[in-house]
């Protein structure tokens, strides 16, 4: 799949985001490492914010490791369900939060 944006010289989504994450990654090891055992109260909003920001990266990841791989579209389906499912099933083991309601 071509990405237009490249031909056209513009940055990618990911390229113009990239720096505002690392700003709020700096934030959040801050607060760590100033306030150890701090807890941040986010709200289901944030958190839902946080999970679709991850889920979007590990996404583009995964779509660049299967060009690597030459899978077929078919597959790569495949994986991202298998993804969500996982990453669901692992928030409401863990968080005890059923993500489909956030």
């Amino acid at each position: 799949m071509k990405d237009k944006r490249k031909e056209l010289n513009e940055p990618c989504f990911g390229e113009k985001i990239g720096p505002i994450l690392q700003e709020l990654e700096l934030a959040v090891a801050e607060r760590n490492t100033n306030l150890p055992g701090d807890i941040p109260h986010y709200s289901n909003d944030a958190f839902r914010a946080s999970l679709c920001i991850f889920c979007d990266a590990a996404l583009d990841k995964m779509w660049e490791y299967h060009e690597k791989l030459d899978l077929p579209m078919r597959a790569r389906e495949e994986a991202a369900t298998k993804f969500a499912n996982e990453l669901r099933a692992l928030v409401y083991r863990y968080c005890d939060i059923a993500t489909e309601k956030l």
